[in-house]
């Protein structure tokens, strides 16, 4: 049975709901209804229960009952989110069309388009030398394993596959011009009519790197840069505000840590001493509250970042008042500033504050967050030496920037020193260029109604409040920012700018930052531009691979891809002398050819309407700084569970990467005679927008929607920018290619892996697809690969055509017939299950678990649930908001969801 629960307090979560209905009987599920775009609760939710009996003693007995502060209002669930009378569940305002989607939304799930197939550490194999690693111009185990190109081997496999494929959704191969294209424009593409044989190449070596678990043959120098995640805020109170200066060395800096009047502990300033003691470290400099309580400035003067300044300071306790106590319970104490002087003018006497202390206790109700200032009885007022730091109102509602300030309480307190900060100097720039990477120039620096001014705040949006300064203060765009004026009154710059040459990605004296402090060695470990900040992991994800599953370096090192396809070795930029290795650093060439039927065939091709063209929905970039998706536990790729934090879920050494990227097959939108009629309707080949229909549990989701209607354009339009992609076509399904692969001296055991590959659909009674071509997280490119030959394969082995060679009285190599393939594949299988069974525990080749992974994403999921990237709601948000569900994901502590391995995907929630 489903309960509805109203009047939910704001700061309960779904352990909170659990541990007040648990009591009552076993729960099936707890829900709160959260915010699709800033994931804060909606102040209602619901709970399953296992039957009626113990649903109705809950409602009889929790019904009316207090959770936090606050009444809840238990009933029975109805349909859709429909109470009594007709009346919605929901916040007031909200329609009943939108109620209901967020409502269907809980209950619904779906699938990511990409999941990770498993690579194992190759350090254990024990096969050698097929499954393990050897140099193929080294004579390992006789003549026959010297795999140069001289010569035909007398006991191993050359000659052809002939193979055909079928597409089973349509397929789209871009049409080049020859030319890069901008990127900041949008773009159109007609599609090829043939299959380019670099398309197919590609394909068959990203699988046979799968099922022979060889080494990556790409592995970008971007991944040995340390990621960054965004911290818990819940953290911020740890960090130490911090200035930078020179040392006593040559190149050495240090930090002074400010921490005003109190005591630092490892979870923030002290608990349960004195009031000073327990304050927050820096003083609150109050320069965007329009409701009075702005600190007064001196005469003439304006605060600018790095500024030494006297500041009078009052206690107070910052009290959330009782209507708004259930979400903002952050009681805390701090100092805030009333008023502040330049450095060189020194107060005599404290200012006139008596009037400004009695406004700071009056309710603060220009903002939603309703919360009270109140001084601390008896008051205790001083000044203060110390520095201004301002980020910009780079955060909703924001009203305080900072003083950093150092005036330590009397008695026996904990002094830091300065500490040393030279080796964090490149950390600083990481973090700082990772920051800016997440960012374009547009997005800084050309923002509507900011006039080139990132500084400026033109909403409370994300996008739309300040950047933070060290985002935009960079060398590149000092024009822009660099302020020539010291107080910036006429100055069009940023008026809290350096006036020095200065990028913020450079560590230097002067500089405000905080710090995370190790109490346990008495090091600073991280420095940091705010106070809830980005931190950088502690490894890179090249750290979680193994050397030995990492691009090759020499021909010492060639896995069975490298073998089979081809290698050429990668600039090596690690310090290592790659002098005077002879062999070991020429390329390798491939033992296969593949040759494709590339003649252009326009009526495979199928046009839209009047020869309009599709804009494709926005594809996801490669997000790798979401280690919940991407790191294992272990290195065998075993998946981390649910419910850690960011940095226990991060990358860390111990850890290793998920494995290979692979897309889903989309199952059930296969199109071809037997197809059914949803399937066929949802590739229609027209470019009306289909996206808010629903079909068979599903909506169009390749598709970008249209923008909404508004005065100028009352019907929409369709969005195309430099976002997303348009196509005049797709290739049709159930179109056939037919290509042939040319090998030359391979094992039993290749030519297997190879065979299997091609002969899934058999061996196994299932349909498997491969993925080919643009668009494969949209559904596009599924494709049936199989044998084109029903008798004896075109293969010999090479005395056969050595033979065959040397007298033309002599009739073709005998072919591999049916039980040659069979034997090929069995030694095939055997290979791989004897090189893992110690490492893995597996017996069975199937069970291995990069094999049993692959089969699963080639068949696709067993359900029917719609495969798309991350958001809250089933259907597409015109506006391309579907950013909320990492947000609601990482906010909700008791979800916290990791992504599913492929065989276990039973689907991800809209509302995680």
């Amino acid at each position: 049975m489903k309960l509805y629960v109203g009047n939910v307090p704001y700061a309960a979560t779904e352990k909170d709901l659990e541990e007040h209905f648990e009591t009552y009987g076993p729960l099936i599920s707890v829900e709160i209804i959260r915010d699709q775009y800033d994931g804060r609760s909606k102040g209602h939710g619901f709970v399953e229960v296992e039957n009626q009996e113990v649903g109705k003693k809950a409602i009889n007995e929790l019904n009316g009952t207090e959770l936090m502060g606050r009444s809840l209002k238990v009933e029975p669930a109805r349909p859709h989110g429909q109470a009594k009378g007709g009346q919605q569940h929901s916040d007031q305002g909200k329609t009943s069309h939108q109620q209901s989607n967020i409502t269907s939304a809980s209950d619904r799930k779906f699938h990511n388009p990409y999941t990770f197939v498993p690579t194992p550490s190759r350090d254990n194999i024990t096969d050698k030398p097929f499954a393990g690693d050897f140099n193929p111009l080294e004579h390992p185990s006789g003549q026959e394993h010297n795999l140069d190109h001289a010569s035909l081997k007398p006991n191993l496999w050359t000659g052809h596959i002939p193979i055909k494929l079928t597409t089973a959704t349509p397929l789209v191969l871009l049409k080049g011009d020859g030319e890069e294209r901008p990127t900041d424009t949008h773009q159109t593409y007609d599609v090829l009519d043939y299959l380019p044989e670099t398309s197919l190449r590609g394909m068959l070596r990203s699988a046979y790197e799968v099922v022979t678990n060889s080494r990556y043959s790409c592995f970008g120098s971007e991944h040995k840069e340390k990621l960054a995640y965004r911290m818990d805020s819940r953290d911020s109170p740890q960090l130490i505000p911090a200035i930078i200066k020179n040392g006593s060395k040559p190149g050495e800096l240090v930090a002074q840590l400010c921490t005003g009047t109190s005591v630092p502990t490892v979870d923030g300033p002290k608990k349960g001493g004195t009031f000073q003691e327990g304050a927050v470290y820096a003083a609150m400099l109050t320069l965007y509250d329009n409701n009075g309580l702005q600190t007064e400035c001196d005469s003439g003067y304006t605060p600018i970042t790095g500024d030494e300044v006297w500041a009078e300071i009052v206690l107070c306790q910052h009290e959330v008042s009782p209507r708004d106590r259930d979400h903002w319970s952050n009681d805390f104490l701090f100092w805030k500033v009333i008023k502040v002087w330049e450095k060189k003018k020194h107060p005599t006497q404290p200012a006139e504050t008596e009037k400004k202390l009695w406004y700071l206790s009056k309710p603060n109700t220009t903002h939603r967050r309703q919360s009270y200032y109140a001084p601390i009885n008896p008051i205790d007022r001083r000044i203060v030496e110390g520095c201004v730091m301002i980020t910009n109102e780079n955060i909703k509602d924001k009203h305080d920037e900072r003083i950093f300030f150092f005036d330590p309480p009397t008695g026996p307190t904990l002094t830091l020193s300065d500490k040393d900060v030279t080796d964090l100097q490149n950390d600083w720039k990481k973090l700082i260029k990772n920051y800016r990477d997440a960012r374009t120039e547009k997005e800084l620096f050309d923002r509507q109604n900011a006039k080139n001014q990132p500084w400026k705040s033109t909403g409370n949006d994300p996008g739309e409040t300040a950047w933070s300064p060290h985002l935009y203060q960079d060398s590149k765009h000092r024009s822009i920012w660099h302020n020539n004026d010291p107080h910036g009154r006429t100055s069009k710059h940023d008026p809290h700018g350096r006036t020095s040459k200065h990028d913020a990605i450079e560590l230097k004296q002067g500089d405000l930052v905080y710090a995370k402090y190790d109490f346990n060695s008495g090091k600073i470990t991280h420095l940091l531009p705010v106070s809830i900040s980005r931190v950088l992991y502690d490894a890179t994800p090249q750290d979680l691979l193994p050397h030995s599953l990492r691009p090759a370096k020499r021909r010492s090192e060639l896995s069975p891809a490298d073998r089979l396809f081809g290698w050429v070795a990668q600039p090596d930029d690690e310090g290592s002398d790659q002098e005077d290795q002879g062999q070991e650093l020429d390329p390798y060439k491939g033992r296969i050819r593949v040759v494709c039927d590339d003649r252009p065939r326009p009526h495979i091709i199928e046009q839209f309407d009047d020869n309009q063209t599709l804009p494709l929905t926005i594809l996801g970039q490669p997000k790798p700084e979401q280690a919940r998706f991407y790191v294992a536990k272990d290195d065998k790729g075993t998946r981390q569970k649910d419910r850690l934090s960011k940095k226990e879920a991060g990358y860390s050494k111990g850890k290793s990467l998920r494995g290979r990227k692979q897309y889903w097959h989309h199952k059930g939108l296969e199109t071809h005679k037997q197809a059914t009629k949803p399937a066929r309707d949802y590739w229609k080949a027209t470019v009306e927008d289909r996206t808010k229909i629903e079909r068979n549990g599903r909506y169009q989701e390749y598709r970008r929607p249209d923008k909404c209607p508004d005065e100028q354009n009352p019907k929409g339009w369709q969005q195309k920018d430099s976002q997303n992609r348009s196509i005049t076509g797709w290739i049709k399904p159930g179109k056939e290619f037919r290509a042939s692969l040319y090998v030359q001296n391979l094992q039993d055991e290749e030519i297997g892996a190879l065979l299997w590959l091609l002969s899934l659909n058999k061996l196994y009674a299932e349909n498997y697809y491969f993925r080919l071509g643009y668009g494969k997280p949209l559904g596009f490119g599924s494709v049936k690969m199989e044998i084109d030959c029903q008798d004896e394969l075109p293969l010999g082995k090479g005395k056969d055509w050595k033979d065959y060679y040397a007298s033309f009285n002599k009739s073709a190599p005998e072919k591999l017939g049916e039980p040659q393939r069979s034997d090929c594949i069995n030694k095939f299988k055997t290979s791989m299950k004897k090189a893992y069974d110690k490492q893995l525990g597996v017996q069975n080749f199937d069970k291995l678990p990069f094999i049993k992974e692959l089969l699963q994403v080639l068949k696709g999921p067993e359900d029917n649930l719609p495969i798309h990237y991350p958001r809250t709601d089933p259907v597409q948000d015109p506006e391309g908001k579907n950013f909320a569900w990492f947000s609601r994901n990482e906010s909700n502590r008791n979800s916290r969801l990791v992504l599913p391995t492929a065989t276990g995907d039973k689907g991800i929630p809209y509302n995680p």
